[in-house]
C-alpha cells in the first residue's frame, strides 16, 4: 500500500511539472476549486507516463478555505485507513502549518512543499526523517541570521524593482513569483528562496495576498 500521499492545493499551486516521481512510493490527489480551469494536457500525460496513482477532485462549494478543510479531510482519513503514512501538502499557503504541526503532535508526518518537484523523496520531511548532522547552535544561529539578512537585501531589492513599475506591478502571486525568479535570474532561487522573499515582502506590509490575489497596501 501506498505510505507517501501528494495533495495538491491546485488553487493555489497549479504544478507544470511533476519532476521524478517513484511511480511505487507516491499517489497524488489534486484538489480542484468548483470553478477552476481545468489541468494543463501536459501535465496529465507526463502523470501518466509516469505511472504515478493520481486522483482529481473536483470540490463542491466556493467558501474561504473550503478546499483547506478537504485537504484536513483527506489527510485524517488516509491517516486512519493507513496508519504510517507521509503526507506531503503542496501549497504556498502558510495557513496549512497549524495544521502541520498539530499533526506532527499526533505522530502524523507532514509537510508543506511549495512545488512538486521540491519533494526529494517519499519521506523526506524534516530532521526526524532526514537526520542531517547536528550543528553547534551558534553556528546554526549565524547561519540563520546570516540567510534572514540575504532575504531582507532581496526583498528590499525587489521592493525598488516593483516600485518603478507603479500600476504595472503583478496582481497574482504566481506572476510576482515569475518577476522575482526572472530578478534574480543569476542565482537561480529555488521556489522555496522565492517564497521567502515574498513572506519577507508581506512581513514589511509591503505586498498583501488573499489566495491568488496580490495587493500593495502602501502604495
Amino acid at each position: 500500500m501506498k505510505t507517501s500521499y501528494i495533495l495538491v492545493d491546485f488553487e493555489n499551486v497549479q504544478p507544470d511539472s511533476i519532476g521524478s516521481l517513484d511511480a511505487a512510493a507516491f499517489s497524488i490527489i489534486f484538489l480542484v476549486g468548483a470553478k477552476q480551469r481545468n489541468m494543463e494536457i501536459d501535465v496529465v500525460q507526463a502523470l501518466k507516463l509516469s505511472g504515478v496513482p493520481f486522483d482529481i477532485q473536483r470540490i463542491e462549494g466556493n467558501g474561504k478555505n473550503a478546499l483547506d478543510f478537504h485537504i484536513a479531510y483527506y489527510i485524517g482519513r488516509l491517516s486512519t485507513e493507513s496508519p504510517g503514512s507521509v503526507f506531503h501538502i503542496i501549497s504556498k499557503d502558510t495557513g496549512f502549518d497549524p495544521l502541520i504541526r498539530h499533526l506532527e503532535k499526533s505522530k502524523v508526518l507532514c509537510r508543506r512543499w511549495s512545488a512538486i518537484t521540491d519533494i526529494s523523496s517519499p519521506r523526506a520531511l524534516h530532521s526526524k526523517t532526514t537526520s542531517p548532522p547536528r550543528e553547534p547552535a551558534k553556528r546554526q544561529a549565524k547561519a540563520a541570521a546570516k540567510q534572514k539578512t540575504k532575504i531582507s537585501d532581496q526583498a528590499e531589492e525587489m521592493i525598488k524593482n516593483l516600485e518603478k513599475r507603479a500600476s504595472a506591478k503583478p496582481a497574482r502571486l504566481k506572476t510576482l513569483s515569475g518577476v522575482i525568479k526572472s530578478h534574480f535570474r543569476a542565482i537561480s532561487l529555488t521556489s522555496t528562496e522565492v517564497d521567502a522573499i515574498i513572506d519577507e515582502l508581506k512581513a514589511q506590509n509591503f505586498i498583501a495576498v488573499d489566495g491568488e490575489k496580490v495587493t500593495y497596501p502602501t502604495t
